[in-house]
């Protein structure tokens, strides 16, 4: 009978961990440190650390330098969790490195005018970005900007923050997301910036940003690599449970 590919390591001290917290063993104290989990589990620290960050990306833990990492279920962090969820999926917070490959105003084609509901033709902000970090390309993302906050951007606060960090800077607030996740082969341009083959998978985004009375403020279009990132869910029958995001491999 043939075998299936091997579980990596972290992903096995992930869901152990995960069975952990989710039982309430963990309390206010939180999770033992990387030294103590690696020396449990026999693995090396940076085994632990790949665990960790797969489980905050679930949202089922809040790392940080002053408290270390605590569990969900935590008295008080449920909401927050969520927050800093919803944070993660809009990209908010990511310290990658952020390049500005197109910057300039465009007529809005009719897929544009009805995603940011003006009429075609309108002048729109598009801007091209490439995401990397240490270890490659990560996205390329095509963002369309509606007019009337067009002014709160600029190339060079876009290499340094994320869209929706910029617009609640200047006042903006984002009350809504809605999102498309599906999987394609790469277009050309992409798969050039990205540095990736032209066969390889992507998984492409669709996104539109509405702030005060449903008002579009952005419509984007990303492709994330698909070696790179994966779509993750935990479904539950639980109001505001269920949780849908794209996590690092």
């Amino acid at each position: 009978m043939p075998h299936g590919k091997p579980v990596a390591r972290y992903h096995v001290i992930e869901m152990t961990l995960a069975s952990r917290i989710r039982d309430g063993h963990y309390g206010a104290e939180g999770l033992p440190g990387e030294r103590v989990l690696a020396a449990e589990f026999g693995a090396a620290r940076v085994t632990i650390r790949s665990a960790l960050k797969r489980l905050e990306d679930q949202g089922l833990v809040i790392r940080s330098e002053r408290r270390g990492t605590l569990a969900a279920t935590a008295a008080g962090k449920p909401r927050r969790l969520l927050r800093e969820h919803v944070d993660s999926f809009l990209d908010r917070g990511r310290r990658d490195k952020r390049k500005v490959l197109f910057y300039r105003h465009v007529d809005a084609t009719p897929v544009v005018a009805d995603a940011l509901a003006v009429a075609p033709g309108t002048k729109v902000l598009r801007v091209v970005r490439l995401r990397s970090d240490a270890a490659g390309t990560l996205t390329y993302t095509e963002a369309f900007v509606a007019p009337a906050i067009a002014h709160a951007l600029s190339r060079a606060a876009l290499e340094r923050k994320a869209f929706v960090q910029l617009l609640e800077d200047h006042g903006f607030a984002i009350r809504v997301a809605e999102q498309v996740v599906s999987s394609e082969r790469v277009p050309y341009e992409v798969a050039q910036a990205l540095g990736i083959a032209l066969d390889a998978p992507v998984l492409k985004l669709a996104r539109v940003i509405r702030g005060d009375a449903g008002a579009p403020l952005q419509y984007m279009l990303g492709w994330y690599r698909a070696d790179r990132f994966e779509v993750r869910m935990n479904m539950s029958r639980a109001d505001d449970a269920t949780k849908v995001w794209i996590a690092y491999r």
